[in-house]
């Protein structure tokens, strides 16, 4: 089959719609996982989500998700400073009432930790009114919920980066779980957060492979498709894997889906990062600029106020004549 330009049919199209393969994909049998359209079609449909939560969190016997609802690329109504809106890459709710934001990152940037945090807010007010509304339609009586009115559900924000979140830090685990913890508790030695109902889990997926070249766990398996692609992957039997790499299969793919991940594919997000800490560097340049100019300026009117001769003021500051008789004019204004 030629798989530049194929025909597309399912039992309730009427006529053939053809399929055109993006430059970028073309000679490529399946679609790379470690792109958002991929990632998120990879996922489809519940039970190989179910697993993948599974897997990463460790979930198993009567802990493990049996039954979820999804929605992919959620959009977040957010208003600062003006409208915009946030997408979470996949969104999904158990029927043991957790609550996850699942989502994959390619590029680094100075504030993914910040943005964790944005994102959690988010997904913390969005989650306890999903949890309030399940609870309605419930039919919990009104004395009980006005009771509960404070409580969470389990949310839990997952983040699977292509890169290392914090390589400042210097540890071998490629997981690791953020919470909120009691200064007092860890200067004592006791390491429990002081809730469980919100956590992160943050996945280092470059110090994954570093760290387990073998294909050993459930998780692996994931981990390694997800960093390395189908191609990379041994065969297998498994009905969940299998049908999470019939999801990749280029000829599965629609239109839409195709030119998605040409999109994500030939984004430079390097070059993005690099775009917005260029500024963010200038920025911080010329406030550093501006806060020494009005040091210098406050040192001028001590030093004129203790009537120290304008060439000595020239030569230590390195302020000209000009500007320091504009300090002076100044000074004399307000009468000192």
């Amino acid at each position: 089959m030629n798989l530049d330009v194929f025909l597309f049919s399912g039992e309730k199209c009427m006529e053939s719609e053809q399929i055109i393969i993006p430059d970028v994909l073309k000679g490529k049998t399946f679609l790379d996982p470690g792109y958002g359209p991929a990632f998120r079609k990879m996922l489809e449909p519940k039970e190989v989500m179910a697993d993948f939560i599974n897997s990463i969190l460790h979930l198993n016997g009567c802990e493990e998700v049996v039954d979820l609802a999804s929605q992919f690329e959620r959009p977040i109504d957010t208003f600062y400073p003006e409208n915009k809106t946030l997408y979470f890459d996949a969104h999904v709710t158990t029927r043991g009432c957790q609550y996850l934001n699942i989502e994959l990152q390619n590029a680094h940037h100075a504030f993914f930790v910040d943005r964790s945090l944005i994102y959690n807010a988010h997904h913390v007010i969005h989650s306890k009114r999903d949890f309030e509304i399940a609870r309605k339609n419930e039919k919990i009586v009104k004395n009980e919920i006005m009771a509960r009115r404070y409580e969470l559900p389990q949310i839990i924000s997952v983040w699977i980066c292509k890169f290392s979140p914090r390589p400042e830090v210097e540890h071998d685990d490629f997981r690791d779980y953020w919470g909120i913890y009691s200064g007092n508790d860890l200067a004592k030695g006791r390491t429990l957060p002081v809730s469980e109902k919100i956590k992160y889990l943050i996945i280092d997926l470059p110090k994954f492979i570093k760290t387990h070249p073998a294909i050993d766990t459930r998780e692996s398996f994931w981990l390694h498709l997800i960093a390395c692609g189908v191609e990379a992957m041994p065969p297998t039997n498994d009905p969940i894997f299998r049908q999470a790499i019939e999801n990749l299969r280029i000829v599965n793919a629609s239109q839409e889906l195709l030119n998605r991940q040409e999109k994500a594919m030939t984004y430079n997000y390097e070059h993005e990062v690099d775009d917005y800490e260029a500024i963010i560097k200038d920025l911080v340049s010329e406030a550093s600029q501006a806060a020494a100019e009005k040091r210098e300026d406050e040192i001028a009117r001590e030093m004129l106020a203790d009537n120290e001769p304008l060439e000595k003021i020239v030569r230590y500051l390195h302020l000209s004549k000009e500007r320091i008789m504009e300090l002076k004019a100044e000074l004399e204004s307000v009468g000192v």
